[in-house]
């Protein structure tokens, strides 16, 4: 008999408990609605890097814009790919290498920088290519 009435026995801290439950509730619609705005940023910089003429600077806020609550790499990916096609190689190589570090098995990553690398790193050019074939999973 104690067992069903300790069941049955009200909660101690129900508002409390509820108060929880709003913030966390609160917190998931609030990333939910930083993401959806982030993938928003992101989808409508894509164009502006193939306008006439690209509109690199432009593309490259928008990506920044994008930045608050991301958790993979991939803005600072196509921040690097706008900055090598707006002629910063220097940077888009240093920014490309730091994503690899976060994110080692990034494929497309390896093999962009194996490309970015050709003419003046070819032997690190060759290890990213390498690297980009490891991860393909296929057996070539």
């Amino acid at each position: 008999m104690d067992r069903l009435v300790s069941a049955t026995a009200p909660h101690r801290h129900p508002l409390a408990l509820r108060a929880v439950l709003f913030v966390l509730a609160l917190m998931a619609a609030g990333y939910l609605f930083i993401a959806a705005r982030n993938a928003e940023l992101q989808k409508d910089a894509l164009p502006l890097l193939v306008s006439s003429p690209p509109q690199y600077q432009k593309a490259l806020r928008m990506f920044g814009d994008a930045a608050p609550l991301n958790l993979d790499q991939q803005r600072l990916q196509l921040i690097a790919g706008t900055r090598w096609s707006a002629g910063d190689q220097a940077g888009a190589i240093a920014l490309m290498r730091r994503v690899l570090r976060d994110e080692p098995d990034n494929q497309s990553g390896w093999f962009l920088l194996s490309q970015w690398l050709k003419a003046s790193d070819p032997a690190g050019a060759a290890a990213a290519k390498a690297r980009a074939a490891s991860l393909d999973g296929s057996t070539r």
